[in-house]
């Protein structure tokens, strides 16, 4: 049975529908390929989810390291992806796309190709929120779409 490495969260606000997690030796953006209602892309050193709404919102992120295949997922999801990361660092850090890093990196293994598994819950909601007064408020809405992303090294 698989073994989590561990963790790290951060709610970013997305640009342009994008979050996006990097490892250290990040060096330049690729292209996401924009098919229709993409939920996640990767390549080297990068991951990019897509959230629903292109701002005024935080998206609430995990990313959890694993040791091998994560347990299947019990939890109720809107929408599920899978994609494959290329780690040339061994680890992750969630980011904006400036480039700034919001957590600490996470150790996530030895360079190599991971399966990167993404599951995200809220978007419905944050559909129905979207031009509502709480929109407008002085806080963004927080934590209303929810990404779970797992990585784990392919064998």
């Amino acid at each position: 049975m698989a073994t989590r490495l561990g963790s790290i969260d951060a709610t970013p606000v997305p640009e342009r529908c994008l979050i996006t997690i990097i490892g250290a030796d990040f060096d330049t953006f690729d292209h996401p390929d924009p098919t229709p209602h993409p939920l996640c892309w990767a390549s080297t050193e990068q991951i990019h989810l897509f959230s629903e709404i292109s701002s005024g919102h935080r998206a609430h992120v995990r990313v959890e390291a694993w040791d091998g295949p994560a347990p299947p997922e019990t939890d109720e999801w809107e929408a599920h992806g899978r994609t494959e990361l290329r780690s040339t660092s061994g680890t992750l850090s969630i980011s904006v796309l400036d480039e700034r890093l919001l957590t600490p990196p996470l150790p996530i293994g030895e360079p190599g190709p991971y399966t990167v598994d993404v599951h995200v819950t809220g978007r419905r909601r944050l559909r129905a929120l979207r031009g509502q007064d709480a929109w407008y408020a002085d806080e963004p809405p927080t934590a209303v779409e929810r990404f779970r992303v797992r990585v784990w090294p392919q064998a």
